[in-house]
């Protein structure tokens, strides 16, 4: 999040976050839905194995 509202600052651009579900976002992106997309995955428990 942080990093989105950084790189919107330094473009002179107002930053709307949107979650969504990880399976639409490039389907979201290519519908326009958004400008731009950022993701980040943490670790889990689920993912250590």
């Amino acid at each position: 999040m942080d990093i989105s509202l950084e790189i919107a600052n330094r473009l002179g651009v107002e930053a709307e976050l949107v979650t969504t579900a990880f399976d639409t976002i490039v389907g979201g992106l290519q519908a326009k839905r958004y400008d731009t997309i950022l993701g980040s995955l943490a670790i889990t428990a689920e993912r250590t194995l």
